[in-house]
């Protein structure tokens, strides 16, 4: 427990990382020197955002526990979003979405099953929760197929786009909502075994005695305030990093703001793995991705409205074939209840795939 400890203590102190984020962009610092600050002062941010939510969550327990955990779950990605579409950057949080949602599939997930399939045959996966998660996740891809080839037609009109896309978010996040009842309170009983149960009991007790409710309240209130700041950067900087990095803004949408974004996260899915809990890391994986595409891409709809800067969802060929391709093939891997170090290379070799597709292609 001691270096768990020490080993977080070294990640917080990257929160430093953005009030010089702060200070260069004051200081009339280069865009790209702002934007790589800002990356990387939202990692521990999120990181606390994750941890001091989980305590609280563990208080509660129960439907409001899950609730709470829904809500602050994906915090920093939210933040980045509304202030993308703020700065009428909807191409980059779009790439920035899809990028969030294929790297846990592919990214995190592949490098989970590859450590934990080290030296051993495979590792058990809650079947039914896994795939159920999965399924959840096609089902919110093929939903955007029809924005998208409606964006696609010759007669295209925007403001028949923007309606449709409202009408697809609405049933989103109804589908959404329908599912977190079905999981952790009306059905719950089929998502859990007698290990979970145990394993959910001991972490609880431990995080709660290692934080207090008043501690992890402060915490989350000022882990959310930097990645609030970090996110303004990120938004105001990423156009003119590009260029600067040498790298198209749709590839640091796609791969280095959500890669470095939740890395913390991404690790702690993996450490999860190497103990043999790949139960766990797939939920992780998975879960987040379903959070992303089910509420928070919906909910960017909705703030699109309210801005004045509208946001539909219809994506490029490049990323619903990225999604489409990335769900599939996860829903295919999970549905044996299995895991093994091949399907983690296996997904590792597609994320390896797109990223340099994406390296390559300006969207």
């Amino acid at each position: 427990m001691v270096a768990y400890k020490r080993r977080w203590s070294r990640l917080d102190l990257l929160l430093a990382l953005v009030p010089a984020a702060v200070a260069a962009r004051l200081l009339g610092g280069n865009a790209a020197a702002v934007f790589l600050l800002a990356v990387g002062g939202i990692m521990p941010a999120a990181w606390l955002i994750g941890q001091s939510t989980a305590v609280l969550a563990a208080r509660l327990s129960g439907s409001i526990g899950a609730l709470l955990n829904a809500t602050f779950g994906n915090l920093t990605e939210l933040l980045v979003g509304v202030l993308l579409i703020i700065h009428a950057q909807v191409d980059v949080l779009k790439a920035s979405i899809t990028g969030g949602i294929v790297s846990n599939l592919l990214l995190v997930l592949g490098a989970a099953m590859l450590v934990g399939g080290y030296r051993r045959v495979e590792q058990q996966l809650h079947r039914r929760g896994a795939t159920d998660q999965a399924t959840m996740m096609v089902v919110a891809v093929a939903t955007l197929l029809l924005p998208t080839v409606s964006a696609l037609g010759p007669q295209e009109n925007g403001r028949r786009l923007v309606q449709i896309s409202v009408v697809v978010a609405a049933v989103l996040i109804v589908l959404y909502a329908g599912s977190l009842v079905f999981t952790h309170r009306t059905h719950r009983q089929l998502f859990r075994t007698e290990r979970d149960s145990h394993t959910a009991r001991e972490e609880s007790t431990e995080k709660i005695r290692r934080w207090s409710v008043p501690g992890a309240i402060a915490v989350l209130a000022g882990a959310t305030v930097a990645a609030g700041v970090a996110a303004e950067l990120i938004a105001d900087s990423v156009e003119h990093a590009g260029p600067r990095l040498g790298l198209t803004t749709g590839f640091l949408g796609l791969v280095v703001i959500p890669v470095v974004g939740n890395a913390a996260e991404h690790f702690s899915a993996v450490t999860m793995a190497a103990g043999d809990r790949l139960d766990v890391a797939a939920g992780i994986a998975i879960g987040s991705s379903t959070q992303l595409i089910m509420f928070l891409v919906p909910l960017f709809v909705f703030v699109g409205l309210v801005t004045g800067h509208p946001v539909t969802l219809a994506v490029t060929p490049l990323e619903l074939a990225t999604l489409a391709a990335s769900a599939i093939v996860v829903h295919y891997l999970v549905s044996d209840g299995r895991g093994n170090v091949l399907e983690g290379a296996q997904l590792l070799g597609l994320y390896l795939v797109y990223a340099s597709a994406a390296y390559f292609t300006r969207l």
